[in-house]
Formats: C-alpha cells, structure tokens, sequence
C-alpha cells in the first residue's frame, strides 16, 4: 500500500507532466524506479535528486512494503545514498551504476549484476550476493559483514578498507582484488581464489579457511603487515594468495 497523498506529491514536486511520466508516477517511486521512461524523465528535468529524497521518504513511511526490483534494468544510474533495504534485486542489471552510500542491508543481490558499479561506502551487511558479478567494482570501506558471497566475482574489484568480517566466501573469486585493509576476521573462506590479489594489511583473524589447493608462495610485498593465523606465513594461506 502506498501512503495516501504521496504520489500526488511527487506528481507535483517534480514536475511530472508529460502523460507518459504521470501514468509511472501513479504506481509509486518503487514502480517508477523500474520503468525506464520515467527514470529518463527524471534524468532530462533534473529531478533526481529530489526524486532520491522522494524514494526514500516513501521507505520510511512504508517500511513493510516490499522492494521488488527483480531483473531490473539500473545500468549506470545513479542510486547513490538510496534506501533499498531488504530489497530484491536478484539478477538486476546494475552494471556501472553508481551506489555510494546506498543502504543495501539483508538485500537479495543473488545474480546481479554489478560490474564496474561504484560500492564505496554502501551498506552490505548480511545481503545475499550468491552467483553476484562484481568485477571491477568499487567497494573502499564497503560494509559487507555476515554477507553471503557463494561463487560471486570480485575480480579486479577494489575493497581498500571494506569489512568482510564474519562473510560466507565459498568459491568466491578475489582474483586480482585490491584487498589492502580489509578485514576478514571470524569470515568463512572456502575453496575461494585470492591469486594475484594485493592482501596488504588484510586481517584474517579468527578466520576460517579450508579447501584451498596449494599454490605458489605469495610475493612479500603484496601480503606486508597481514594479520591472522595464516597471513601469509603459512601454506595454508600461500594457497589463498597464490601467484
């Protein structure tokens, strides 16, 4: 259900005139999110911003109302400091969008795609990524603790400062991630790649990892300074960083 008066306000407030824009405006900001030719209609008169605090007005008046974006086409938008808590997102198109900021929490990120896209800062904790591709993505200090990253890409992906405490990494790929500062501590790591992957003052501490192959030793200067039972010290975590 949608709060009585509230999309006649965003009508109003931005300046939806067009029929088109109107008629996407009428289902509510979930529903105009979704339907590219508002999106652009927004975009073209320079609303967005207002249409930001518009969207996440409406989640806080409505906060049991489900966020369905299943599939959904945000290729390059900008959704920035949005509130998509508990949100669906499973197999979205998000690559290179930009979600700094952006609340994430308990998402269902399975399959998306998020190549490219900008995470600094965004909210990740507990989200659901199983099968995610975050390749090349942005995510300097990223909360992703108690995340589930279950065959999820982050190759290339740059992590500097991030929280991965207390993740589910099953064959999860870090291969050539920036890792530098990112804490592991209490994480699941299992069958997970780190090969190439700078790991320079990363924390495993408390960390669990089984089920890595053994692999070249790590170079020294990639893992300086990384801190837990395995960094890279043993062969244990050789297998992780192999090279």
């Amino acid at each position: 259900m949608h709060t009585p008066g509230l999309i006649s306000y965003t009508v109003v407030a931005l300046g939806m005139l067009t029929p088109a824009l109107a008629g996407a405006a009428e289902h509510g900001p979930v529903e105009c999110l979704k339907d590219t030719r508002c999106v652009e209609a927004l975009h073209d008169n320079g609303q967005w911003a207002h249409f930001r605090e518009i969207f996440n007005h409406h989640r806080a008046m409505n906060p049991q109302e489900a966020i369905d974006l299943t599939g959904a086409r945000l290729v390059g938008l900008d959704l920035s400091g949005f509130d998509l808590e508990e949100a669906v997102l499973s197999g979205a198109d998000m690559t290179a969008a930009d979600l700094t900021g952006a609340v994430l929490t308990h998402a269902d990120l399975n399959r998306a795609n998020l190549a490219g896209a900008n995470l600094q800062r965004a909210n990740l904790a507990g989200a659901t990524l199983q099968g995610a591709d975050l390749t090349a993505a942005v995510l300097h200090h990223a909360d992703l603790h108690q995340a589930d990253l279950y065959d999820a890409s982050l190759m290339g992906a740059w992590l500097q400062g991030a929280s991965l405490a207390a993740a589910h990494l099953t064959a999860t790929s870090f291969l050539g991630a920036s890792l530098r500062d990112v804490g592991f501590h209490d994480a699941h790591i299992d069958t997970a790649d780190f090969a190439q992957a700078d790991l320079h003052n990363a924390d495993f501490t408390q960390a669990t990892i089984q089920n890595n192959a053994l692999a070249p030793q790590p170079t020294p200067s990639i893992c300086a300074g990384a801190i837990g039972a395995f960094a890279c010290r043993t062969p244990r975590l050789a297998a992780l960083t192999h090279r």
